[in-house]
């Protein structure tokens, strides 16, 4: 190995031992390797690629310690001293020339560093947290709305529970808005919020006593209603326009009337039907709104690696986060619904469980977009069969058959192993016990909500619905993680 190669290989290999274990010294030398500097950084991100989460964490805390520790001790002194993963204090030996080679290679890894992370972190960006926070929101108000609706038609002893949960999710929007526009626009809100959900509780209290005039009256409130949002948003936002926003609020809030009316016909395949429709169309909104709101106040959506907010939240990772956070938390709600359905013996309940099928083809697809046929049908088996068990147990309990319920929660067990076994082989940062946990508490909430439902507890059976539903984000956002640094090219920003 020629001197120059030498250098560059002593070099690289210090930033490396001492971003990892820093015990080294290196003697004085005297080379331009400023030309070579790209192909070190391109060394060094390969490997760093590879590794997973929290070892990338790490790296990149590593590197940035050792920059600051260069940069105060290159003024004239011979040492750098600094704490290894130990806690041991270090001293590394160097001349002031050799420091400042090792300080431009490493601050142009740790750009390259952040440029990846940039990349295949952009889902977790402030934009896009903002349009997650809103579209769970949203979405969590059509599923929980339409449920609560239909327990008021039918007059069961579930609704003030379900009720309590879906005010509880108005309140969380208006927190929302009023985290950005301040205590009386969240005020105006919530009062604007709560009262169209009553419109749509008169309208199925009036078709349900056949009082023709408390549904027209309702259906009135229901345009003024309409009328009322738009000015709301265009008024505050300055880049909304009205028309817009009326239009999305006629359109979201015949998809929930129609799907009432069609439930209370006893069509309960367009009830379902209808109901998805409206999962899907709240999206627009949740998109319209983050999209103004970070347009509106940039400084409250920073980051130091993106220009272009919008085009953090736009971006295939986020898109990605925003997609696996859909499914899952739908699969939650509409899955709790089906097994109460099945608990109750409902007449919806097929309809029921062929929209949450739907949901659980939905992410199978998204899984083999990114991993092929096989790794698709594998999980949809996988998928559906839990969700088979969780029916078992509800049947179970249902009829009193205690070994059927027993060997619904073997099943359980063994469906948790499976799981973290599927994920960890098709994903290399994958650790089995993360995903091991993940599911265990997923089974769990859902277990205990359908058995708190059983037991007639219902303010704890929506209770632990809402749990579950924010737990299940936790497996989305990691899945996101995973996918995205396996794949950085397909997930990055262009």
């Amino acid at each position: 190995m020629n001197t120059r190669k030498k250098i560059t290989s002593g070099i690289l290999a210090a930033a490396f031992m001492l971003s990892m274990t820093p015990n080294i010294s290196f003697a004085d030398r005297d080379a331009g390797l400023s030309s070579q500097y790209i192909s070190i950084a391109d060394t060094f991100i390969t490997k760093y690629e590879m590794m997973d989460t929290e070892k990338r964490e790490m790296m990149s805390e590593r590197i940035s310690m050792i920059l600051n520790n260069i940069d105060r001790t290159t003024n004239g002194k011979k040492a750098i001293k600094f704490k290894n993963s130990n806690g041991q204090w270090r001293e590394v030996s160097a001349t002031k020339s050799q420091r400042n080679k090792l300080y431009d290679i490493l601050n142009y890894i740790n750009i390259e560093i952040n440029e990846f992370d940039w990349k295949v972190n952009v889902a977790f960006s402030d934009a896009t947290d903002l349009n997650l926070t809103l579209q769970s929101l949203l979405k969590q108000h059509v599923n929980v709305a339409l449920d609560t609706l239909r327990l008021a038609y039918d007059g069961d002893a579930g609704f003030d529970a379900s009720f309590d949960e879906l005010d509880k999710n108005s309140v969380a929007l208006a927190e929302t808005i009023g985290s950005v526009y301040g205590e009386d626009a969240q005020e105006e809100f919530l009062e604007l919020w709560r009262a169209h959900i009553g419109f749509f509780a008169d309208l199925t209290i009036g078709a349900k006593t056949w009082d023709d005039d408390m549904v027209q009256e309702a259906m009135d409130n229901l345009d003024d209603y309409k009328i009322d949002a738009a000015n709301f948003f265009s008024g505050a936002i300055p880049s909304v326009k009205y028309d817009q926003v009326f239009a999305g609020a006629k359109e979201h809030g015949k998809l929930l009337t129609d799907s009432m009316l069609a439930y209370i016909d006893w069509d309960y395949e367009e009830a379902y039907s209808l109901q998805e429709q409206a999962d899907t169309q709240i999206e627009w909104l949740a998109n319209l709104l983050s999209g103004w709101i970070v347009e509106q106040f940039p400084n409250l959506f920073s980051n130091s690696n993106i220009d272009d907010q919008n085009e953090a939240r736009m971006s295939p990772a986020s898109s990605l986060r925003l997609e696996l956070n859909d499914i899952l938390r739908e699969h939650v709600n509409i899955a709790l619904n089906t097994l109460r359905n099945a608990y109750d013996g409902k007449e919806d309940f097929d309809a029921s469980f062929e929209l949450l099928d739907d949901n659980s083809v939905d992410l199978a697809n998204l899984i083999g977009s990114v991993y092929g046929d096989e790794a698709e049908e594998t999980f949809l088996k996988l998928w559906r069969d839990h969700i088979n068990f969780f029916a078992n147990l509800t049947i179970g309990a249902k009829t009193w058959d205690d070994d059927m319920v027993q060997e619904a929660m073997d099943n359980l067990d063994e469906y948790k192993i499976d799981a973290a076994n599927f994920f960890s082989g098709a994903i290399p940062s994958v650790k089995y016990d993360q995903v091991f946990e993940g599911a265990k508490v997923h089974g769990k909430l859902l277990t205990d909500s359908m058995l708190a439902f059983i037991d007639e507890d219902y303010d704890e059976a929506y209770e632990l619905q809402t749990q579950a539903d924010a737990q299940i984000q936790g497996l989305a956002d990691l899945l996101t993680k995973w996918i995205t640094s396996q794949f950085p090219d397909e997930f990055s920003v262009q």
